[in-house]
């Protein structure tokens, strides 16, 4: 169990904004050394509403879902080093592949690697069957899938295409689609703060019950 729980990865804080109100509440005024700008207490509460409704909520978006995708794919990594028979039976390598790994144990885990990297770039959904042939855990439920499969297309919609939404995000995020093609994404609040609540959630939920195994 410590082993496991240990080798999921921890979030990394974003506090850089932070730092600088934090300087122009102390001193009050912020200066830009680049543009030789500064920035009064007032400029500062405007740039504060400024950030807290547009710069933030594309960071928190951006960041809780890249989280959990890490979380995901270190939790399924050690899964399948432990059942390896999981990985795709039909892979075919390349002798330089082979002959480049001293050992089985390292091209195992070159096999890992790459058949996982392979599947972060599939569908989310592949990412659950993936999962659930590796174990299956009673905390998922079908519609996991399909509210993470929102999340990611919205992330990628703000990483990609600036918030608009597109065809490829109503494909992604299917009856979850909160825009058609063209229309603007928004990033409300209560999204934001129910999508982190659901994430954290569902990987307390998904450690909770592998833990429980192991320490039977």
């Amino acid at each position: 169990k410590s082993q496991f729980l240990s080798a999921l990865p921890r979030p990394r804080p974003v506090n850089g904004y932070s730092k600088t109100v934090e300087a122009g509440h102390l001193t009050g005024s912020v200066t830009n050394v680049r543009t030789n700008s500064t920035l009064d207490v007032s400029d500062l509460a405007a740039r504060l509403l400024k950030y807290l409704d547009d710069d933030l909520p594309r960071v928190v978006i951006y960041q809780v879902v890249s989280e959990f995708e890490d979380f995901f794919f270190e939790f399924l990594k050690l899964f399948v080093r432990n059942n390896t028979q999981a990985l795709s039976q039909q892979r075919e390598l390349k002798v330089k592949d082979v002959l480049d790994r001293p050992d089985m144990e390292q091209l195992i885990e070159f096999l890992i690697q790459k058949e996982l990297h392979e599947l972060r770039y599939n569908n989310v959904q592949a990412w659950f069957t993936y999962l659930k042939r590796v174990i299956n855990l009673h905390s998922i439920k079908p519609e996991d899938s399909v509210r993470i499969a929102e999340l990611k297309a919205t992330r990628d919609v703000f990483a990609h295409n600036q918030g608009i939404a597109n065809d490829i995000y109503v494909g992604k995020a299917g009856d979850l689609a909160r825009a058609q093609p063209g229309q603007q994404l928004t990033l409300s609040r209560p999204y934001l703060y129910g999508s982190s609540d659901y994430l954290k959630s569902l990987v307390s939920k998904l450690t909770e019950e592998v833990c429980s195994r192991l320490a039977k």
